[in-house]
């Protein structure tokens, strides 16, 4: 995701907004440190969802899985699990 991508899921109030940036450790003998931008789950659930309406499939598969298993870890019982995909 560019930053341009997550200014524009934000919104304008968020214009200023720069992500949280965490360290990956490394094995010993690795040259510099990677670091990766920690976003709000709000905006990644936003792009995915948002990549997934404009046909990427992908994103579709991902944002399915996750909306599945969202709702059998809400209800808290694999019936919900397996009453969805009986009637899909």
């Amino acid at each position: 995701m560019t930053s341009r991508d997550s200014k524009a899921l934000l919104g304008e109030a968020y214009t200023d907004y720069t992500p949280e940036q965490i360290e990956v450790e490394t094995s010993q003998g690795d040259r510099g440190q990677t670091r990766i931008n920690a976003l709000p789950l709000e905006v990644v659930s936003a792009y995915w969802l948002y990549r997934a309406f404009k046909g990427n499939k992908a994103a579709f598969t991902l944002t399915w899985a996750l909306l599945q298993e969202s709702l059998e870890r809400r209800f808290g019982c694999s019936l919900w699990g397996v009453l969805l995909r009986g009637r899909l």
